[in-house]
């Protein structure tokens, strides 16, 4: 009986792990995170500049959604998706970043390197912020 009770828990150990593994998945925490807010209506014909980059790293890129009416002065939203620092896409903040552009600011979805057992997440906000800064004023 011991032993039947340790094999369950086995394999109930096991689908809970595949089941948390496929939740964080990088296209499950995109099509979660834009469920939502996929009720968050917006009306807007702005632009959309997708992969900038922003570093070295092949993963440090972003998308930058501009309001469609153009002004003076601008407030810039930083979108960084979640995921602990292992998951997650820039795509998951596309339905936010368009509302807040039909707002009239300039929002960033923002990629980074992801940590992997070799290396640590380098997420640097000052050098996201001076690219986005620096594409906005040129």
């Amino acid at each position: 009986m011991k032993i039947v009770k340790n094999i369950l828990f086995v394999v109930l150990c096991i689908v809970v792990f595949v089941l948390f593994y496929a939740i964080g998945s990088k296209g499950a925490m995109t099509k979660f995170a834009n469920d939502k807010f996929k009720d968050l209506k917006t009306s807007w014909n702005g632009l959309v500049l997708k992969d900038l980059t922003y570093g070295d790293n092949p993963q440090n890129t972003y998308d930058l959604y501009l309001p469609e009416k153009t002004k003076e002065n601008y407030s810039l939203i930083l979108h960084i998706h979640g995921g602990g620092f292992y998951a997650g896409d820039k795509k998951e903040g596309e339905i936010l970043c368009r509302y807040f552009a039909s707002q009239g600011c300039v929002c960033a979805s923002v990629n980074y390197p992801l940590m992997d057992s070799a290396n640590a997440s380098n997420i640097n906000i000052i050098k996201v912020s001076q690219f986005v800064g620096l594409y906005l004023i040129i």
